[in-house]
């Protein structure tokens, strides 16, 4: 049964690269769902956390790079930030 989960998460830091936000954010979500079941065993808990730990660095590093992204696109002629006004309804 741990093999089929694996396969759900079977995101290795070699596909880091390849791996889009929304690919990692679901494995990380798969991950942190195991880890609260309580099924892993230790060693498995382990491997669990250390992918878990590796996707939300990457995930906090894209939202980074959006973010200084963002800044730099919404940056007058003088480079000055400009205040946008944005409405969101909850």
């Amino acid at each position: 049964m741990a093999k089929e989960k694996d396969e759900k998460t079977a995101t290795t830091k070699g596909q880091d690269e390849k791996l889009s936000f929304e690919t990692a954010l679901k494995d990380l979500e798969v991950i942190v769902h195991q880890l609260e079941s309580g099924e892993p065993g230790l060693d498995e808990s382990l491997r669990l956390f250390e992918d878990g730990i590796r996707l939300s660095r990457f995930c906090n590093k894209k939202l980074k790079l959006a973010e200084r992204k963002i800044e730099m696109l919404t940056k007058d002629e003088k480079g000055e930030k400009q205040p946008k006004s944005v409405d969101i309804d909850l």
